[in-house]
Order: C-alpha cells, then sequence, then structure tokens
C-alpha cells in the first residue's frame, strides 16, 4: 500500500464557536479516536484533508501523524459539511490492521440495462451501501454491479448475486 494518504495534524485546544477563527485561518477541525484511545482534538490543513479525502473516501485506510508521533492507521468516520458543501468538521477512527471491522460500502452502478432505456421502465435501487465486515486491508472501497444483465422487468439483482472479495463478509441481508 504505497500510495496511501498520510495526513499531518496538530493538536488543538480551541473548541466551540472558536472554531471559526480555525477555518477562517484554513484549518478544520478533527477529532481522532476509536481503539481505546482517548479522543484526541486536531486540526488540519484544509487543502490537505481535501485532497486526502478525495483520494480515500470513507472505506480507504489513511495514515494520521500526529506532531511528530508514530503514525496511526484509521478510516475517515463523519464527515460534516457546510452549507457549501465545504467540510467543517472530521471524526478519524483509529483501526488496527489485524482486527475486523464493519463499514458500510457504496454501490456503483455500470453498464446500461435494455429494459430501463427500451423498455422505459425505471431503475429501482433499494441500497445504497451495503454492510461488510473485514480486515481493514481487505476493505472494498466500492462494490461495481453491472445493471446490463437486467433485460426485462421480472429480473432483479440481489446482495447474493454481488462478487465479493476474498476475506470481506457481506453482514447486509441477501
Amino acid at each position: 500500500m504505497s500510495d496511501k494518504v498520510v495526513l499531518n495534524v496538530k493538536p488543538r485546544t480551541v473548541t466551540g464557536k472558536a472554531v471559526n477563527a480555525l477555518r477562517a485561518a484554513g484549518e478544520t477541525p478533527a477529532v481522532i479516536y476509536g481503539q481505546g484511545n482517548e479522543a484526541e482534538q486536531v486540526s488540519i490543513e484544509t487543502i490537505a484533508l481535501n485532497k486526502a479525502f478525495a483520494k480515500a473516501g470513507g472505506n480507504k485506510i489513511i495514515g494520521i501523524k500526529v506532531d511528530d508521533a508514530r503514525q496511526k492507521n484509521a478510516l475517515f468516520h463523519e464527515v460534516q459539511k457546510d452549507a457549501k458543501g465545504n467540510i467543517a468538521h472530521v471524526d478519524f477512527y483509529l483501526v488496527k490492521m489485524n482486527e475486523k471491522l464493519k463499514a458500510d460500502v457504496p454501490i456503483h452502478i455500470t453498464g446500461e440495462s435494455t429494459a430501463v432505456y427500451q423498455q422505459e421502465g425505471s431503475l429501482v435501487q433499494p441500497l445504497q451501501t451495503i454492510e461488510v465486515e473485514a480486515l481493514p486491508a481487505d476493505l472494498p472501497e466500492s462494490f461495481e454491479v453491472d445493471i446490463s444483465v437486467l433485460d426485462d422487468f421480472e429480473k432483479t439483482i440481489t446482495v447474493g448475486d454481488m462478487k465479493v472479495p476474498e476475506g470481506v463478509e457481506i453482514l447486509t441481508a441477501a
């Protein structure tokens, strides 16, 4: 995993409404917690945070480095955005690479369904994510679902039909 995103963060003492000054200075407030560690208030350069989130999203392990401390593995856990869509606050969840974790993995639709575009049907996608359990390194970024097999209105694709990588257990009902 040589392309792992690493974020350098700084300890933060500013809380409450005072974080607006932090944001104005180009920093975003965040919290790091998990694996029995006490929650740690930090701030991150906003530009670096946006780049990291664009590259890693919610299911890719990133490195978090507080000052000169040893790098820790984490996931973006909760990302709060403001009215303009900018990241306003982030929670990072620390992970141990040898312990399984549960995560919601997004579903990406690929292909075209002849039932939709030739017979003027509507595609109904009741699930946007699938809950899985896996070691952090095995966690898929997304599931690709090819809908080109849906050539009439009687056909469906279920969770059970999906290709699941080795080491990943589907928790969502099939």
